[in-house]
């Protein structure tokens, strides 16, 4: 950077010299020879200037500002954050198919089962995935805030979670899915700080009216195959923990969780 600016200063003060230089021989030349050269010169002294200040300043300034930005975008990228988009924007079926394992929680019931639940049902035809879904509990003492969060009437939401909860264990009943294939549906009775879909190494974080947002809900997009960082392990242990304080199964066709119900009852 040192070497670059040393040129630059020397080429602006050639033009400065040979602009000088013109101009004084312009005063010896007849006219209109001397008006001419006389221009000629300040143009080389004018040009020399402000490419000077070009190359010194802003070039620089654009240096930096980019190396703030490169830098920006790692953190970024270290953040695991991967987009935001319109819950009706992003692309499901992209989202779910690979997954192994898939972990949900909604505080609306009507979208995941219009957007996302219908994915999660066809690709656990085509390849063995462990679905957990997580639920709130109509019979929870919260749901009359989440449904006034939600813009709903308590009865109204409580009968669109029995409906949706009742309609995703019927469907999953109903389906050609893979043998390995296997749901867990569980209820809880205080709702999570967000809503989250969890697919292996990709998450999506639903920003919804239980943040104070009205109108078009969105949804943050994470993923962790890029590295494991803070963030990303912070999201994983703010899921297991909440999903550790869910009620056992109400439905569950994989062995191990109808064993450990068994043993609760």
């Amino acid at each position: 950077m040192k070497a670059t600016s040393g040129r630059v200063l020397l080429i602006v003060l050639a033009c400065i010299v040979v602009g000088l230089i013109l101009m004084w021989w312009s005063t010896v030349l007849p006219v209109p020879w001397g008006a001419l050269v006389s221009t000629f010169g300040a143009v080389v002294i004018t040009v020399g200037l402000v490419n000077g200040v070009s190359d010194l300043f802003l070039r620089q300034t654009v240096a930096r500002d980019l190396m703030s930005y490169m830098a920006s975008d790692r953190r970024l990228v270290e953040s695991g954050l991967d987009g935001m988009q319109a819950l009706n924007n992003v692309d499901w079926s992209s989202f779910v198919p690979f997954a192994r394992t898939i972990q949900c929680y909604t505080n609306d019931p009507s979208s995941f089962r219009t957007l996302i639940w219908h994915h999660i049902l066809d690709r656990s035809a085509e390849r063995p995935k462990e679905v957990e879904l997580h639920f709130l509990d109509p019979s929870s003492s919260t749901l009359e805030t989440v449904a006034n969060q939600l813009g709903q009437e308590s009865n109204t939401y409580r009968s669109i979670l029995e409906e949706v909860i009742q309609d995703v264990e019927d469907d999953w009943k109903k389906s050609k899915r893979h043998k390995k294939s296997s749901l867990v549906i569980r209820t809880t009775q205080a709702p999570a700080r967000h809503a989250y879909l969890r697919c292996d190494q990709r998450y999506a974080l639903f920003i919804d009216p239980l943040d104070g947002h009205r109108g078009q809900n969105y949804a943050l997009l994470l993923r962790s195959d890029r590295g494991t960082y803070p963030s990303i392990q912070w999201l994983d242990d703010s899921i297991n923990r909440f999903q550790s304080n869910s009620k056992a199964p109400r439905y569950s066709d994989r062995a191990e969780e109808n064993d450990d119900h068994l043993i609760e009852e």
